[in-house]
């Protein structure tokens, strides 16, 4: 029974991160859309983050890349942005003493001493197989399944910058981040 709230759970924040990821894209690709999309990306963001605590790492990375867009664009405008991740933030902040109260006495969050390589490769095969597998041979699949990422984000952003198409460009740096930020965030 446990289980089955948690994969609830994890359906609905898949389906807000799905959401969200498309106007943000949106919004890089054509800054002049239409102003509702970074009340959209507000709305869902903020659903993400009273849904799973780990959404605070996807946040993170995607203000992150959103932030560096904003700046290197000055003329898609700063307002949009601050709009789309300042009010989630906003909204959060009376969930956050709940929050780290909760996390100060649930250790299974992060439990004992951080091995890097460790939590990697735990990462990566928990990226590709969960735990469908032997962990060994998961790690395995993981590693792999890095690689393929890694090709595949650099494959995007060469094709690009080959063809002079910011849209590859934009969507390999925004997938690029989404992927390696909250990684980085995690260690």
């Amino acid at each position: 029974l446990w289980y089955g709230r948690e994969v609830r759970n994890y359906a609905l924040l898949l389906a807000i991160l799905l959401a969200c990821a498309y106007f943000l894209l949106q919004l890089l690709q054509t800054p002049s859309s239409d102003k509702r999309t970074p009340l959209a990306i507000a709305a869902m963001l903020t659903v993400g983050l009273y849904t799973h605590y780990f959404m605070l790492f996807v946040v993170a990375a995607w203000g992150l890349v959103m932030a560096a867009f904003a700046l290197l664009r000055p003329k898609s405008g700063v307002r949009p942005v601050l709009l789309a991740f300042g009010l989630p933030i906003a909204l959060y902040i009376p969930w956050v003493g709940i929050m780290l109260t909760r996390l100060g006495e649930d250790r299974s969050y992060w439990e004992g001493e951080l091995n890097i390589t460790d939590a990697l490769a735990k990462t990566f095969a928990s990226w590709v197989a969960g735990h469908t597998m032997p962990e060994a041979t998961a790690i395995q699949w993981g590693v792999v399944g890095v690689v393929a990422a890694a090709v595949g984000v650099g494959m995007l952003l060469w094709e690009g910058i080959r063809n002079g198409k910011p849209e590859n460009s934009i969507s390999a740096f925004f997938v690029g981040a989404w992927w390696l930020i909250p990684l980085l965030l995690y260690l």
